[in-house]
Formats: C-alpha cells, structure tokens, sequence
C-alpha cells in the first residue's frame, strides 16, 4: 500500500518538493520532473520494467504489483524505500498511473485517451523492446548470416552426445543438476533452428526478437487495440521463459509474439 503525500516545495528555486504523510513523515524528492516528459517516463519505465513479463495482470487495465512497483523505483532511481513511494505517489497525483491498495494501473486503452497516453505508449514500447532483447540473449543462440545451420546443428548434437553417458538419451537420469541444466540448454538451442521454421522465419535471414525489438523502438503510433496486443505479447514473452521446451516444438507462442509485436509497432 502506498500512503498518501502531500507535497511543497522547498529550496532555493524550488527545486525540491517535500512530500509529507498524515503522520507527519517527510522525505525530499526532486521537483520538476513532470515538466519533462525523458525524466517522468523514466521513473514510469522502472514501475512497467518491475513487472514485465509475469507479474504484469490484465483486467481493463495493465496492473503491477505495488510492491514490485516500489523495488523497481528504489532500485532504478537508487533512493530509499520512503522516497521510492513519494516518486510513485506524485505519478499518481500527476494522473500518469493510478495507484490502488495492491496494484499499480500503468496502462489504459489508447481510446480513453489522456495527456499521458503518448507517452506511456513509447515508455511501454520500449519496455517491451528490452524484453524482447533479454529473451533473445537469454534462450536463443541465433544463426548469424550465412551461417550453416546443418552444420550449427550437428555441432550441437555432439555436444549433446558427448554430454551424455555413452551418447545415450536413455541416460538423461544419470547426470548431475549442472550437466542437466547443460543438456536443456544444449537441447534448446538445437531445437531453435527448427523452431524458426515453424514460425516461417528464414533461419538464415531470422529477424528475431532483437529485430522486433528494433520495430516497436521506431514505432510512433499506437493502435486502438494496443492494451490487448501488449497483453497477448507479455503472456507470450513470459511463456517464453517458463516454457522453453514446448516453445521449441511446436513455434506457436513466437508466431504469436511476433504477430502481437507488429500489431504493436504499425504505423
């Protein structure tokens, strides 16, 4: 729960704001902030970032956690506990994000616009832009240009055999917590070229995520379903990480991330 402030400002010049509870705590935070669309949208960013892909809800609205919230002010702006709350409360008395006892309402329906909605669009599309990255670094090991992809892949498989006793699948039991963990990944990243295919993308032209990630960054306009695109791309995103496995075999959720990120990014 995020108490209520109420804010003056202090210093010379104004510079500062006092945010000050019903109790009687006070802490400092910058005043001026909102007169900037960079420095507002960067303390929006932490709040989004702090729930993307899982801990992002979806119920006419896309909600974060408000503790989530919170750790990802103090953690991106590197203040305290108490100003990390000013920060989160003066965005909701400013109407760029609404503020409830558990949750932090981030993002509308771009056809309930207000003055907020552009830019919270850019701040989400760029969120949404990292994310794509960190999947692309954390799970694939994608073909360069020109690449063999025959070869990439039976270099993989004998990675995969000489990991295993007497290059035996029957025998996956038998390794230990970190050869296991090796042979996941091993076995991932060689189901990844397959993968591409069934999501018709030219292994050896493969825009992936980082390229999708490039779309939603150049992207200026932001459709009239974009609040249901983005939650079809963040389910999509946190399959991804929790469900490797099935990703790779059938392709189904990155044809469905890759459609919801070009809805996202048309002009």
């Amino acid at each position: 729960m995020v108490r209520s402030f109420e804010f003056e400002s202090v210093g010379a010049g104004d510079e500062r704001l006092r945010a000050t509870t019903p109790g009687g705590e006070s802490v400092t935070i910058p005043a001026g902030w909102f007169d900037e669309s960079d420095e507002w949208r960067r303390i929006f960013g932490h709040v989004l970032d702090a729930g993307l892909p899982d801990a992002v809800s979806f119920d006419g609205a896309a909600n974060v956690p408000t503790e989530n919230a919170l750790v990802g002010i103090r953690d991106g702006e590197a203040v305290s506990g108490g100003e990390a709350e000013a920060l989160l409360a003066r965005l909701d008395a400013e109407g760029a994000v609404s503020v409830s006892d558990t949750t932090v309402s981030v993002l509308f329906d771009p056809e309930t616009a207000d003055s907020f909605s552009r830019e919270r669009w850019a701040a989400a599309r760029d969120s949404l832009a990292d994310e794509l990255e960190r999947v692309e670094i954390d799970l694939f090991d994608r073909p360069s240009l020109g690449e063999d992809v025959e070869a990439k892949q039976a270099e993989l498989a004998a990675e995969i055999r000489d990991l295993l006793p007497d290059g035996d699948p029957s025998d996956i039991d038998a390794l230990s917590d970190d050869e296991r963990e090796r042979f996941e990944r091993l076995r991932e990243r060689y189901h990844y070229y397959d993968q591409l295919d069934a999501a018709n993308i030219d292994p050896l032209l493969a825009p992936g995520p980082s390229d999708w990630a490039d779309q939603l960054r150049d992207a200026t306009t932001t459709p009239s379903d974009a609040l249901a695109d983005f939650e079809a791309a963040v389910e999509a995103l946190a399959a991804l990480q929790d469900g490797g496995e099935e990703l790779h075999e059938s392709g189904e959720r990155l044809r469905r991330l890759r459609e919801a990120v070009d809805r996202l990014a048309e002009a």
